[in-house]
């Protein structure tokens, strides 16, 4: 699990973000209110083979949108890119203030929106989420972003190739399959975690399955970590058979 999330300041999102857009084959989903790329950054989107949609703030869709101190350089700004990267699509947002960065194995939720200014002379920081962490929270970001998309009545046949990777995570967590018992038996936890659920569960499971030293607890080895990976089978079972 510690492998899963790291912090990074302002020259370590700087390094990631490009890392990450460099590598993307599929999908690139940028969540950024307030853009002012790097001629750099510009060719990385440009030449990228993924889809890409990015989110950003248009303030003159708000409500004070008459207001003369309304800035319209950052719409100017979107416009030229969307002449320049013919290849991304870009939708205004009223009111929208997330920084979150996306592909098909990485996740990043930070402060740092994708401004020149702010990537060299703010102090930024944020989070990477990959593997178990980046699994069980891109489904929810999903979820937040097809909302957006519905209340400011887009297009929603952009979001179908990050729905095809939203889909396709394949790979099921000790963390997910707990969550539904516990909804099935009609049980919740009080703590987080509530070892006693836990380890309920995890005797149940490991009564029926073998699992790996590193799937347990470090202080206690009766309790399976809730990060593990299960296979869709273990899941079937363990849905239809463990009682908490």
């Amino acid at each position: 699990m510690l492998d899963s999330v790291e912090l990074l300041n302002t020259a370590g999102l700087n390094h990631e973000i490009e890392r990450m857009f460099k590598n993307e084959q599929n999908f690139i989903f940028i969540l950024s209110p307030y853009m002012d790329l790097t001629s750099e950054m510009q060719a990385i989107l440009a030449t990228s083979p993924a889809k890409i949609v990015v989110l950003w703030r248009d303030k003159t869709k708000e409500e004070n949108q008459k207001d003369k101190k309304v800035d319209y350089r950052l719409n100017k700004r979107i416009k030229g890119y969307e002449e320049t990267m013919t290849n991304v699509k870009f939708f205004g947002i009223p009111y929208f203030h997330s920084k979150v960065y996306i592909t098909s194995d990485t996740l990043i939720i930070a402060s740092l929106n994708l401004y020149k200014f702010s990537q060299k002379n703010n102090f930024e920081l944020g989070v990477i989420l990959k593997e178990a962490l980046y699994a069980k929270m891109v489904k929810k970001i999903y979820k937040e972003i097809e909302i957006i998309f519905h209340t400011n009545k887009l297009p929603t046949e952009f979001l179908d190739g990050f729905k095809i990777i939203f889909d396709n995570l394949k790979i099921i967590y000790i963390d997910d399959l707990f969550e539904e018992i516990q909804k099935k038996n009609g049980k919740y936890e009080k703590d987080f975690p509530d070892k006693v659920l836990l380890k309920q569960f995890s005797e149940q499971m490991m009564k029926k399955y073998k699992f790996d030293r590193k799937d347990r607890w470090d202080t206690d080895e009766s309790m399976l970590q809730r990060y593990a990976k299960i296979n869709q089978h273990m899941y079937n079972w363990a849905l239809e058979n463990i009682q908490l």
